[in-house]
């Protein structure tokens, strides 16, 4: 069963409760509340605390969509570099074409950051007590908080890993700014250390079992040379898959370390420019719709 269709059978009914609502200049993320609905009533309410959490999911990556109409999200890249050669896709013509940093169409950056921003909210305003009448079936215990909490901490590790593997250290935001009058408009790009250990110090603490609320499996039981799943949570995070996300990270670690050995290069010409390597000299605006 494809990744997506799985996350609509465990999300999918916090999806559709966005895609009718129109959005809060506050909140900056379309589609999901009246603006007439105060931020803190969210949290207040546990049918809404669950939609704020079901979005987070909605970005999942699916690297086995490939040779179809793709995007960042799926697979172009098969295309792209000529792995495989796709009659229909509009990315079999992208490479012979040719594109530029502005009318490149295969980018993350602006949604993972709405998604970042996501996540960081729920962290910080979601009621760690729980929500909802305890002798309610409508109620979020304080288990369930901590354990949608750390999952919002895997996805913020999994968006700061999907961007660094498309475009290397990018910049990291560790601060909630008001979408509508924002502080901050400029970001240093880390270097592919502070990447590298800012999405390691998130993943940490989750593999853990000592610390981390994530579950240790989707696997129930094992008998007979049988294994049982929950599958009504397979798209949830667990610790063994923080522990895979964190083995990858340090997989691509050493290659972009390695390039970082290369003397850096400063060439200038008319028609290009070669930034160095493992730098955060120069800075990257984030607009503040994302």
């Amino acid at each position: 069963m494809k990744l997506k269709n799985l996350l609509y059978a465990t999300v999918g009914s916090a999806v559709l409760a966005f895609s009718t609502a129109s959005c809060s200049d506050y909140l900056d993320i379309s589609g999901e509340f009246n603006a007439s609905l105060g931020v803190d009533q969210v949290w207040d309410n546990a049918t809404y605390t669950r939609n704020w959490y079901g979005v987070i999911y909605r970005n999942l990556m699916e690297y086995s969509e490939t040779g179809s109409e793709v995007n960042a999200f799926k697979n172009p890249w098969s295309n792209l570099c000529g792995e495989i050669a796709s009659e229909k896709a509009s990315s079999r013509d992208v490479m012979m074409a040719g594109f530029t940093a502005a009318s490149g169409s295969y980018h993350r950056w602006a949604t993972f950051y709405k998604d970042i921003r996501q996540a960081m909210i729920f962290i910080e305003r979601a009621h760690d007590q729980g929500v909802g009448d305890p002798s309610s079936t409508n109620k979020l215990t304080a288990e369930e908080i901590a354990r949608m909490k750390d999952e919002c901490r895997f996805m913020i590790a999994y968006y700061y890993f999907s961007m660094f593997e498309l475009y290397g250290p990018a910049c990291i935001v560790t601060e909630i700014d008001d979408a509508a009058e924002p502080h901050i408009t400029d970001y240093d790009r880390a270097t592919v250390d502070e990447m590298v250990n800012h999405i390691d110090g998130i993943l940490a603490p989750l593999c853990d079992p000592a610390q981390s609320k994530l579950p240790e499996s989707v696997i129930t039981s094992y008998a007979d040379n049988t294994y049982n799943f929950n599958t009504n949570e397979v798209v949830r995070p667990t610790i063994v898959v923080a522990k895979a996300l964190r083995a990858k990270l340090w997989m691509y670690a050493p290659s972009y370390s390695m390039v970082a050995m290369v003397p850096n290069i400063t060439r200038d010409c008319r028609s290009c420019r070669t930034l160095k390597v493992n730098t955060s000299s120069h800075r990257v605006r984030i607009r503040k719709n994302g």
